[in-house]
């Protein structure tokens, strides 16, 4: 997969312990799920809610500039980041 993608993905918390958010944006080669060409990437993937991005989308613009700059979040609290290349 790193090959063929780059990302970030994100951790929220809320106030108590265990209450946690995992969400992120990918970048990969094609317009169709990357997990489709390899089984061994298939591990998670249908846990999180795929959305394509519209690049043309001003909130789409703005959603990626959120993630990959981990500042933004309205109404959740960043706990923790990684990127993904």
């Amino acid at each position: 997969m790193r090959k063929h993608s780059f990302g970030t993905m994100c951790v929220f918390g809320g106030e108590q312990k265990g209450d946690i958010e995992i969400s992120g944006v990918f970048f990969w080669k094609g317009q169709d799920l990357a997990f489709d060409l390899c089984d061994d990437w298939k591990v998670d993937y249908v846990a999180y809610d795929w959305k394509k991005l519209d690049v043309n989308s001003d909130a789409d613009k703005a959603l990626i500039t959120q993630y990959f700059s981990w500042e933004g979040f309205e109404g959740k609290k960043f706990v923790d980041g990684k990127v993904y290349k």
